[in-house]
């Protein structure tokens, strides 16, 4: 049989998404053939530093890139900035991000428009507010900015940041599990984020940084070399300590005392990251329980309590008539709950 043609065409967008992956990997992984990709890919997108294509193929050349390339590229390279510690990534995101802001940003409405001043106009101008199968750049944009602001001090896109989540706050407060890095934004803008950097001798700065690597930090930015980046502001002055690589952990400019051991970096890790309990709340804090209103409850024979539910195992499925998919997985639950009848399992629908 002939097999069926193959897009092959290199895009921007989607080469971003994997940019920001690999280089993720190749610092959580400690593997160098992901950075090196990484690296290989974003020079390939970038070209020759000027206008981002939206696409190229066999050498030739595609249209003008759209927002979202620009936007998934700038935060990939933010990404790749983090794992490899040079320089020149950080910059190349701070340009991508001043020229979003020039050839697609709505002073007018906030937000960024899909196709940029320097496109053939539309008849009816799109501005992806919401993702799908893959995120909006508005929600990527907002979370890069975010980040910039953390590291640069570039206040500037932090309140295009804040614009567009103000242009979202009541899909974000009514259906915040629609969003994705959207969400991640509003809690990092409205929250408490770290800035985190590690100076000095590369043995040591390699230790430290496992530390930092090998957990999970959403609310975290990162900078690292031999000395302190001119670009990352809340770092200028900050020396090694006694010829040791050292960590400053700081909080809107305001730094801790400085480490200099993997151990101590993690205890210090460990304290600021630590969820903050609600005002008041002592011990362990314990689930609502769940709604008792005979009505908001079908095909039971009354309301379900927790205290009635525990020890047993709890299947959760959230769905909805409008999702095929979800309508997919029910009769796939009715043979599991045909299979554990009278076992110590329960179903719950939401």
């Amino acid at each position: 049989r002939v097999p069926p043609g193959r897009d092959d065409k290199v895009l921007t967008a989607w080469n971003a998404l994997m940019i920001g992956a690999l280089a993720k990997g190749a610092a959580t992984l400690n593997e160098p053939r992901y950075l090196q990709a990484a690296k290989d890919a974003a020079r390939a997108v970038l070209g020759g530093g000027g206008r981002l294509l939206r696409s190229q193929k066999d050498g030739r050349p595609g249209p003008a890139a759209f927002f979202e390339d620009y936007a998934f590229l700038c935060d990939a390279l933010i990404d790749l900035y983090e794992a490899s510690g040079e320089e020149a990534w950080l910059t190349e995101a701070l340009r991508l991000a001043d020229a979003s802001v020039s050839l697609f940003w709505d002073e007018d409405g906030g937000g960024f428009w899909l196709t940029g001043r320097d496109a053939e106009p539309l008849v009816a101008p799109n501005k992806a507010l919401i993702g799908g199968a893959t995120p909006s750049g508005n929600g990527v944009a907002t979370l890069a900015f975010t980040r910039l602001e953390a590291l640069t001090g570039r206040a500037d896109l932090g309140e295009k940041a804040d614009r567009v989540l103000r242009s979202l706050q009541p899909l974000l407060s009514r259906a915040s599990r629609a969003f994705g890095p959207e969400a991640i934004a509003a809690a990092w803008r409205a929250g408490r984020a770290l800035e985190l950097g590690v100076v000095g001798p590369i043995e040591g700065r390699e230790a430290l940084l496992a530390e930092v690597r090998r957990r999970y930090l959403p609310f975290v930015v990162l900078t690292a070399g031999d000395v302190p980046s001119p670009l990352t502001p809340f770092m200028a002055g900050r020396a090694p300590q006694g010829g040791l690589a050292t960590a400053y952990v700081c909080e809107d400019g305001a730094c801790r005392l400085p480490v200099t051991t993997p151990e101590a970096l993690g205890a210090l890790l460990d304290e600021l990251t630590r969820p903050r309990r609600r005002a008041g709340a002592t011990g362990r804090l314990t689930a609502p329980e769940l709604p008792n209103d005979p009505t908001l409850w079908l095909n039971t024979e009354a309301p379900l309590q927790l205290s009635a539910l525990r020890g047993q195992v709890i299947v959760l499925d959230f769905w909805t008539y409008c999702c095929v998919n979800c309508l997919h997985v029910l009769p796939e639950l009715a043979a599991l709950e045909a299979r554990f009848e009278g076992q110590p399992v329960v179903f719950v629908g939401v």
